[in-house]
């Protein structure tokens, strides 16, 4: 659970800072840290064991507005539109860190 919350900070610090202007190489590369510290990878069997099924349920709601979040801010929206996107995914990880 420890290393569930140190990804979801991390995940948040790194959204804040993310920059809609990265070349393709380097969106998919930041895409894949993104998927990293979400646990995209994890087994689901693994998922069960530290989370009940209501956390595994806003965990993969997370997941879905983090990546809705990052393909606005990627789609070169005006500041207002980033600053937006961004606020919405940091709320989100606020959110689910309060239910974990």
């Amino acid at each position: 659970m420890a290393c569930l919350v140190k990804n979801m900070k991390e995940l948040k610090r790194t959204i804040l800072m993310m920059d809609s202007g990265l070349e393709d190489k380097n969106r998919i590369l930041f895409i894949e840290t993104i998927h990293d510290l979400m646990l995209y990878q994890i087994n689901e069997k693994d998922k069960q064991k530290f989370l009940t099924k209501e956390q595994r349920d806003l965990l993969s709601t997370l997941q879905e507005t983090i990546e809705d979040c990052v393909g606005n801010i990627f789609a070169k929206a005006s500041v207002e539109d980033v600053e937006f996107n961004r606020g919405v995914a940091s709320n989100a990880i606020k959110d689910f860190l309060k239910t974990i």
